[in-house]
């Protein structure tokens, strides 16, 4: 799995979180404990997407996109996250021993 699908990914996964505390927070009541714990909790995991957001991905339009994909269940962007580009990784080498030496050539 390449870089790109790894972020890709982990943007879905904290946009998910973030519109189930929502939905979470719309059911509590409005006094409720609960509902100011749920509010924490969406705040700290916004401040989250917005950290990741400002590491991976240089455009402020696709920065929104994810926002809304987040808070509101709209479409994420489709297009590549900065810095990632839609190009395979190059091959990786074999891993080194332990030892910290390489395996014998074949």
């Amino acid at each position: 799995m390449s870089t790109f699908d790894d972020s890709r990914s982990e943007l879905l996964d904290i946009s998910a979180r973030l519109r189930h505390l929502h939905a979470e927070h719309t059911r509590s009541g409005v006094e409720s404990a609960v509902r100011r714990k749920v509010e924490t909790e969406m705040r700290e995991l916004t401040d989250h997407l917005e950290r990741r957001l400002a590491s991976l991905v240089d455009d402020q339009a696709d920065r929104d996109a994810w926002l809304a994909h987040g808070r509101h269940g709209g479409p994420p962007p489709e297009r590549p996250l900065e810095g990632e580009g839609a190009t395979e990784p190059p091959a990786e080498e074999p891993p080194d021993r332990p030892s910290g030496r390489r395996p014998w050539p074949r």
